[in-house]
């Protein structure tokens, strides 16, 4: 199986080592008061699970040996799960106050801008063929993993004592990978029908999230830990083509949208 490689990933990485050393320096203080405006870095880690409707289907056309010849069969390569994954982000960013700080409840205090770089780590996805579209022939299975670079907005929506729930949005390139195809036959004699090459691709990628957070008493109130919950589509995760030796050779590709339910927990810091 042929595999692609990318610079992608060294591009995100050496994109982010800037995004921290333009957000480390100029520091501003924001001890005593979360609601300091200041720079804070941040490191999440938690549970990306796939959204509903992912099952899906391709339509795969073997090339007709004879030209004169019209009558095709049309295979079906049904998608039926995509399994659970860990994500791991780190990022940083500036929080700006929007209202004077008071006591008791404290509406819409403040909103932080910043950038998250992203990795999700390989998941497997599963599926069968049906030959031409009746007759189940095999499970096939196959690994995806994403990086995204993110770039997003968290708003505050109110602040009580030490808990402060908010809205997230985000938006940002992902790098989606594909890899490690194979094929479990029905009928063991038979050869692989398709042997679907490793792709890379780049797409675009949007989340949506409610959290809270909950400021800790250490290093003078610069501290926080919180859960958010996000809706994220991370764009699709695309196959290579089949390997044009194999029968029935395919003109298409595999390719499965990566919609996530995520469940995040944090920590950061504020500088």
């Amino acid at each position: 199986m042929l595999k692609t490689t990318s610079s992608f990933p060294i591009k995100l990485c050496a994109l982010s080592s800037v995004l921290f050393l333009l957000l480390t320096s100029g520091v501003a203080s924001a001890a005593g008061n979360p609601h300091t405006r200041g720079w804070w870095l941040a490191l999440e880690y938690g549970l990306a699970s796939p959204a509903a409707a992912q099952r899906t289907t391709t339509e795969a056309m073997p090339l007709d040996p004879d030209p004169a010849s019209t009558d095709y069969y049309y295979d079906n390569y049904l998608t039926n799960k995509r399994s659970n994954t860990v994500s791991v982000a780190v990022g940083g960013g500036y929080q700006f106050i929007l209202s004077a700080v008071k006591e008791g409840v404290q509406w819409f205090p403040a909103i932080r801008a910043g950038a998250f770089y992203n990795n999700y780590l390989s998941s497997t996805i599963k599926g069968n063929m049906l030959q031409h579209q009746t007759t189940p022939f095999f499970n096939y299975a196959y690994k995806a993993n994403s990086q995204v670079l993110w770039f997003d907005s968290q708003l505050d929506l109110l602040s009580w004592r030490k808990f402060t729930p908010f809205f997230e949005v985000g938006v940002g390139p992902s790098l989606n990978s594909t890899s490690g195809y194979n094929e479990d036959y029905f009928t063991p004699t038979i050869s692989p029908s398709a042997n679907f090459k490793s792709k890379s691709a780049v797409g675009f990628a949007w989340r949506l999230g409610l959290g809270v957070n909950y400021n800790l008493p250490w290093q003078n109130h610069a501290m926080s830990v919180g859960f958010v919950y996000r809706y994220a589509n991370l764009g699709n995760a695309k196959t290579g083509t089949a390997d044009t030796d194999t029968y029935p050779t395919m003109k298409e590709a595999l390719s499965l949208p990566l919609k996530n339910n995520e469940f995040m927990l944090s920590l950061s810091y504020r500088i």
